[in-house]
């Protein structure tokens, strides 16, 4: 459902053919929404209606899809994960890739041409279900670099200034990418995955 961010009012409601196991996100006047199992789709955030779906995409959409400059990278949980890239408006693909990690959380977008409005050039870091950090060319699927930590058995978190740990996506800042697993903190140079520093956070 859509609320009025001035008065709590409902706007509308959209009955969803399967539960999200992702978080929603709107971008564009467009709301993108996971599905359990069943696929994608695209709703428009004015209006409730549907403007386009897809029932190709089955795993389970684990990871919240990252929007870039009208682009929608959802990814999926199971034997590995299956990441797309579609065309926010109109559902299409870019492309896809299988990938050997499982996609646990959200997009967190390095750019590579400042100031312009081009994915094909940007990287997505994600965390992942196998204690680590992957980075993906936005504009082709590769990854760039892969960083693994564990195994630890816990889901990658960020750290707050509190030093509780939370399942969000990576922090990125001053071209690094921070994150915690466990009762370790890890920094990472964006560009190339490579370890800067780490150190004991105390309590998981």
């Amino acid at each position: 459902f859509a609320l009025d961010t001035g008065t709590g009012r409902c706007l509308w409601q959209y009955r969803l053919p399967a539960s999200e196991y992702s978080f929603k996100v709107a971008t564009e006047g467009t709301v993108l929404v996971g599905l359990e199992r069943i696929g994608f789709l695209a709703l428009d955030a004015v209006t409730e209606r549907e403007i386009w779906s897809r029932n190709d995409i089955k795993s389970i959409l684990a990871a919240t899809p990252g929007v870039v400059y009208g682009c929608g990278y959802p990814g999926g949980h199971g034997s590995g994960s299956l990441l797309s890239a579609l065309e926010v408006k109109t559902g299409k693909t870019i492309w896809k890739r299988r990938l050997a990690e499982t996609l646990l959380t959200g997009m967190r977008l390095l750019k590579e041409n400042a100031g312009g409005r081009d994915a094909s050039r940007g990287t997505g870091i994600f965390g992942t279900w196998e204690d680590g950090i992957i980075a993906i060319n936005l504009g082709t699927g590769a990854v760039r670099w892969k960083f693994r930590a564990g195994p630890f058995r816990r889901h990658p978190v960020t750290v707050t200034e509190e030093n509780r740990v939370v399942t969000l996506a990576p922090v990125l800042r001053d071209g690094r990418v921070c994150f915690g697993i466990g009762k370790r903190y890890y920094v990472l140079d964006a560009r190339t995955g490579k370890l800067v520093e780490t150190r004991n956070i105390g309590r998981a």
